[in-house]
C-alpha cells in the first residue's frame, strides 16, 4: 500500500468473527478480517456464535457458482480455512455449523436439540437454527439455515443449497419464506426446527480494542487503546481524508455496512453506508490515486472496489475477477504509482500473487512467504512509497523488505500480541511514511 495506506483486508470469519488468526488479513493502514473468509473465531466442532454460524453460510453464498452441487460424496467444497464440506445441503448446514465432517439429514438432528415438530411463526427460532426434514411424507430429505424473521414475524429468511425442481440449486440466501410455503423446494410444514447444541455457549466478544504501535521494533503499544466498534464487527483502517496517516474504522459482515472514522477515538462514525452482500470480504485501497483510501469488497472470486468518495452517499463502483476460489485476496501500491491493485495468497501453499495490471488476469511477480495457512499481510515497511507482503504467524509479524520484483527475501520481525484471539492491523498510524503494526482484540 501506498504511503496514504492502502489496501486492507483482513479475513475474519475470526470473530465474526473475531478471531485466531488463520486467515485474516491485514493491510497497511488497514486491518480487515474476513470471514468471517479465513480464520475463525471457534474451533472444528467446538462452541460457535450465532454470528460466526451466519457469517460461514454467507462465505458459501458469496462463491456461487464456484460452489457445485453434488450430493454423491464424491466431490467437496473448502469453508474459509480450507475445510473440506460435502457440496449439498446438510453437507453446507455442517460447514456454516463448523462440524469435523459434514453429516446427513438423518444424523444432523443428533447434534442438535429438538425445538418444535411443527414450527411456525410464534417458534422461537434464532439465526443459525436447522429446518431439517429425513424422509418426509414424500421422500423429501432436505436441510437450510434458517437466518431471520422479516418484520411481519410471519416470513423468514434461510440459507438453502440444492432442493427446488432440479435439486442442483448452488447455495442461495432465500427471502421471504413461509412455514405455509415452500422452503428450499419443499412444503414449509413438513419440516422440524432444531438447534445446534454448540451455539451460543459462548457470548461474542463486545467492544473491539485496537492496539497500535508507531515502531516496527516495538513490542507493545505506543499509543493509547482505542475502543470502536463491537464484534462481530470486523477491524478495518484507512487514510480517509488524505492526512497521510491511518483511522481505525469498521465493517458489520452481518448487514454489509462500514463505519468510517477519521477520529475513532471520539468512539463516532462519521461516514455509514452498505456495500456490497452481508458476508463479503472488505477491502481498502486507493483505487484511483488521489491520496485517499477508499472501501471496497470482495465475493467469490470478484472484487468491487468503490470509487466515490466515503463523505459521498453516491455510490460508484469498478469491478474485476482475479485469483481462484479460496484463495485470500490481498491489495497493495506495488509500484509506487499512488494506486493499489488487487493481488492474492493462497493459503494452502503460503504462495503470494502478486500484480499490478489484474484486469489481464495475470500475476507479474509470484513467490512463497512464510507457511501456508500464515495470515497475510501488506503495508510500505520502509517509507519508499511501494507496498510490501508479510505474514502473522502466531504473535510473530514478519515484514519482508525485498521489493516484490526480487527473488531476493530480506525480513524483519517483532513479536506482537500474544497471538491468539487476536487480528493484525497495519497502518501507517503516524504519518510517518511507514507501515507498523497493531491487533484488535
Amino acid at each position: 500500500m501506498s504511503a496514504s495506506a492502502s489496501a486492507r483486508l483482513a479475513h475474519r470469519f475470526s470473530r465474526l468473527v473475531a478471531a485466531t488468526a488463520t486467515m485474516t488479513l491485514a493491510f497497511a493502514g488497514v486491518a480487515v478480517t474476513q470471514a468471517p473468509q479465513a480464520s475463525a473465531a471457534s474451533d472444528v466442532g467446538g462452541h460457535i456464535t450465532q454470528s460466526e454460524v451466519i457469517a460461514r453460510a454467507w462465505d458459501w453464498v458469496n462463491r456461487r457458482p464456484y460452489i457445485k452441487y453434488d450430493s454423491s460424496g464424491n466431490t467437496s467444497a473448502p469453508d474459509a480455512q480450507g475445510r473440506p464440506y460435502r457440496p449439498d445441503c446438510s453437507g453446507a448446514v455442517s460447514m456454516a455449523w463448523h462440524l469435523a465432517r459434514s453429516l446427513t439429514t438423518a444424523t444432523l438432528p443428533g447434534s442438535s436439540v429438538l425445538i418444535s415438530s411443527h414450527p411456525s411463526s410464534g417458534t422461537d427460532l434464532r439465526p443459525g437454527d436447522l429446518l431439517n426434514v429425513d424422509n418426509g411424507p414424500n421422500g423429501e430429505h432436505h436441510a437450510v439455515l434458517f437466518d431471520h424473521w422479516e418484520a411481519d414475524h410471519v416470513h423468514f429468511s434461510v440459507f438453502s443449497f440444492g432442493g427446488g425442481s432440479d435439486g442442483n440449486s448452488p447455495p442461495q440466501h432465500e427471502t421471504g419464506r413461509t412455514f405455509s410455503g415452500t422452503v428450499g423446494g419443499h412444503p414449509g410444514s413438513i419440516y422440524k426446527a432444531y438447534r445446534y447444541s454448540n451455539v451460543d455457549q459462548v457470548p461474542d466478544l463486545g467492544v473491539l480494542e485496537f492496539y497500535l504501535s508507531d515502531s516496527q521494533t516495538s513490542s507493545v503499544a505506543t499509543r493509547p487503546v482505542i475502543s470502536y466498534g463491537q464484534s462481530p464487527m470486523v477491524p478495518i483502517s484507512g487514510d480517509w481524508d488524505g492526512d497521510g496517516k491511518d483511522t481505525v474504522s469498521t465493517y458489520d459482515p452481518t448487514t454489509g455496512k462500514f463505519f468510517i472514522s477519521n477520529d475513532p477515538v471520539t468512539g463516532l462514525a462519521q461516514y455509514t453506508f452498505v456495500y456490497g452482500n452481508p458476508g463479503a470480504v472488505p477491502l481498502v485501497g486507493d483505487w484511483d490515486g488521489d491520496g485517499k483510501d477508499n472501501i471496497g469488497v470482495q465475493m467469490g472470486n470478484g472484487f468491487y472496489m468503490r470509487t466515490s468518495p466515503v463523505t459521498l452517499a453516491t455510490e460508484t463502483t469498478v469491478s474485476l475477477a482475479y485469483g481462484d476460489a479460496g484463495m485470500v485476496p490481498i491489495s497493495g501500491d506495488w509500484n509506487g504509482d499512488g494506486k493499489d491493485s488487487v493481488s492474492a495468497y493462497d493459503p494452502t501453499t503460503g504462495k503470494f500473487f502478486i500484480s499490478n495490471d489484474p484486469v489481464t488476469g495475470l500475476a507479474q511477480y509470484t513467490f512463497v512467504y512464510g507457511n501456508p495457512g500464515a495470515v497475510p499481510l501488506v503495508g510500505d515497511w520502509d517509507g519508499d512509497g511501494k507496498d510490501n507482503i508479510g505474514v502473522q504467524m502466531g504473535n510473530g509479524f514478519y515484514m519482508r523488505t525485498s521489493p516484490v520484483t526480487s527473488a531476493t527475501e530480506t525480513t524483519m520481525s517483532i513479536g506482537y500480541g500474544n497471538g491468539s484471539g487476536e487480528l493484525p492491523v497495519i497502518g501507517d498510524w503516524d504519518g510517518d511514511g511507514k507501515d507498523s503494526q497493531g491487533i484488535a482484540r
